[in-house]
């Protein structure tokens, strides 16, 4: 096994653990989970299966296979993955926030 293999297969069972820590904390809804934890483990089945992977290279044209490029990929989805932890984080502080002002005027104007 290759060590970008390893490093992928580790990234992603960390990110599959944050994933599920973070729903357990109710930062992330269920749709999020799904979503991550099937990009998580697609990546760890192409880790997996790097056969399957020269494969779908053959057929789309790719002949050559670039480490850095799959790095790349990688960290470029731990930082979505952060991204759309942050967004849903704002948007529950937002909608508490709106809440608390409605809540606040309609005892204003009774």
């Amino acid at each position: 096994m290759l060590l970008i293999q390893i490093f992928s297969i580790a990234i992603s069972i960390v990110m599959i653990l944050n994933t599920y820590l973070s729903y357990r904390k109710n930062r992330i809804g269920i749709y999020s989970v799904l979503f991550w934890w099937s990009i998580w483990t697609s990546l760890i089945a192409v880790s997996f299966l790097p056969t399957e992977q020269w494969y779908v290279q053959r057929i789309s044209g790719v002949t050559t296979f670039n480490t850095a490029l799959v790095i790349v990929i990688v960290v470029i989805f731990g930082f979505i993955y952060r991204l759309s932890l942050q967004i849903h984080r704002v948007d529950k502080k937002i909608t508490k926030l709106v809440q608390d002002l409605a809540i606040k005027e309609s005892k204003e104007t009774e």
